[in-house]
């Protein structure tokens, strides 16, 4: 399913979902509200349901949330080194897309002229 706005760029629609990355940074906030709730386990050490670490804590949530709002499918990851995130993953994704640029991934079908 496809709804308007997904691929305003156009590039799952030319080089196809499964070649579309996405690399993000993030910070570390919310980290305190976690280890507040890690404090309050009950005595089996279950977590308070308020704490959604999952979709607030995990690093990689932010990720799962994108390659779902855009249906993408390619490579996927977060990097998380508190400040220096947003810069980190420029210096993280250089690699792959070097590569993805000197060679076609095996089985791909050629972008669309």
């Amino acid at each position: 399913m496809t709804t308007p706005g997904r691929d305003r760029c156009g590039r799952r629609a030319r080089w196809g979902a499964h070649r579309v990355a996405v690399l993000l940074g993030r910070s570390t906030s919310g980290l305190l509200e976690t280890e507040l709730g890690y404090r309050r386990r009950g005595p089996a050490g279950e977590v308070p349901p308020d704490v959604r670490y999952q979709e607030r804590q995990n690093v990689y949530s932010v990720g799962a949330l994108v390659r779902h709002a855009f249906d993408l499918r390619g490579p996927s990851w977060v990097v998380s080194t508190a400040c220096s995130s947003s810069a980190k993953v420029y210096a993280s994704a250089a690699r792959p897309v070097v590569l993805a640029r000197s060679r076609p991934a095996a089985g791909a079908p050629e972008p669309k002229q």
